[in-house]
């Protein structure tokens, strides 16, 4: 390898993988905060594309994990790139196709695939000191799909959503892989389909007696009160609502409300409206963790801190609002998948009560960040069913 590249992947700590116990929580979580940092990109995709890609068969493991996530798949990624040797204004202005979120999402998936095959390398015969995904065959790929679909959730199997999450990214990876020519073989056509029929679907329909039972419960706890709030009256996904920055809230100029500039899916960015008392709300929240709470386009905090002053990972956040939800005991909250309620629901909520509002579909459709109108009608396609239904055309009172 490039003696610079070396020396860029030792700063990293990523060429030597057997050095690296991925089994240990903490040594995989200081890996995974090591990938996500995306400041020698450049120099990596210098030498990756002065070589015609032929370096990438010489790198480690763990190189080519790093490399995936964050190589160039956009024109404004590599705009982002460029901008790393420009002034914070120019820096600030750049966004890559992939989010933070996402590129964690795909590392953390890569790595937890790593050590797996780590440990279990003895049963495939692997050379211990080689890139082990380089000696991958179909049949080590179809057997590690088989245990993850059967009892990879520590003994149990997974729901379909979180297979199939986990089935796109290992085959994502592994089909740029074969592309590459790091690999000779096709081995992502291994990975069993992992689609999801309609009648599979989670119902994760919450409506407005239920919503307002969860708020209500939580009235006087300022933290909690606030961010369940948010997320029930502007559909905005959980992941964005931890990445909202307060210079990027302001007051509309009908007096509405407030609007909140937002970071979705994609690197699309979006204004989501906040109700005069759902500010209020996020105003006291602020104040408690000791914020601004007027506001001002300068400050870059995030509109929600933990109270270390950091801002909640993406995790953290859906976690604790599953949790406080199950906490409330609430009579509806135990009969929806296992009295478990995520941060999910309420973008459920947010298209049906919409839709009862008269929203037409292509509003509620942007406002959420749909791509495709066809994602809000699976939010919607159970009360339009029933809003359809030729019964209720029907004088009940004849029979």
């Amino acid at each position: 390898m490039d003696n610079s590249l070396v020396l860029t992947s030792n700063l990293l700590g990523l060429n030597n993988n057997n050095s690296i116990n991925l089994a240990n929580k903490d040594e995989r979580m200081k890996m995974l905060q090591l990938i996500e940092n995306d400041s020698f990109l450049p120099h990596f995709h210098e030498k990756v594309v002065g070589s015609n890609k032929q370096i990438l068969k010489s790198f480690s493991d763990l190189e080519l994990i790093y490399y995936f996530v964050h190589s160039p798949k956009h024109a404004r990624d590599i705009l982002y790139m460029l901008s790393k040797n420009f002034n914070d204004d120019v820096k600030s202005k750049q966004q890559k196709s992939r989010t933070a979120g996402t590129i964690r999402e795909y590392t953390r998936e890569l790595l937890i695939f790593y050590s797996h095959i780590k440990d279990y390398a003895y049963h495939f015969d692997f050379v211990s000191t080689e890139s082990l995904f380089k000696q991958l065959e179909n049949n080590h790929i179809e057997n590690y799909h088989k245990w993850l679909i059967a009892e990879g959730n520590e003994g149990k199997p997974y729901s379909l959503a979180t297979l199939a999450r986990k089935t796109t990214i290992l085959k994502s990876f592994f089909k740029w892989l074969y592309i590459n020519e790091v690999i000779s073989k096709p081995v992502h056509e291994a990975f069993y389909s992992v689609n999801i029929k309609d009648s599979e679907r989670v119902n994760r329909d919450l409506h407005y007696h239920e919503v307002k039972q969860i708020l209500d419960y939580y009235k006087n706890h300022v933290i909690y009160h606030a961010i369940l709030s948010v997320l029930a009256t502007t559909g905005a996904r959980v992941q964005e609502i931890c990445t909202a920055k307060w210079k990027d809230m302001r007051y509309d100029s009908e007096g509405r409300g407030y609007w909140l500039n937002i970071l979705g899916k994609g690197g699309k960015r979006r204004d989501i409206l906040i109700f005069h008392n759902v500010f209020e709300r996020i105003q006291a929240f602020r104040a408690r963790r000791g914020l601004k709470t007027s506001l001002d386009t300068a400050d870059n905090s995030y509109v929600f801190q933990t109270n270390l002053g950091n801002p909640y990972r993406y995790k953290y956040m859906s976690n604790l609002v599953t949790r406080i939800i199950s906490d409330t005991n609430l009579a509806f909250v135990k009969t929806k998948t296992n009295g478990k309620i995520s941060g999910h629901f309420f973008r459920h909520f947010f298209a049906i009560e919409s839709y009862k509002n008269g929203s037409p579909l292509r509003y509620i459709q942007q406002t959420l960040g749909h791509t495709k109108v066809e994602t809000t009608l699976i939010y919607l396609e159970k009360v339009m069913a029933e809003d359809n239904h030729v019964g209720l055309s029907w004088n009940q009172e004849k029979f």
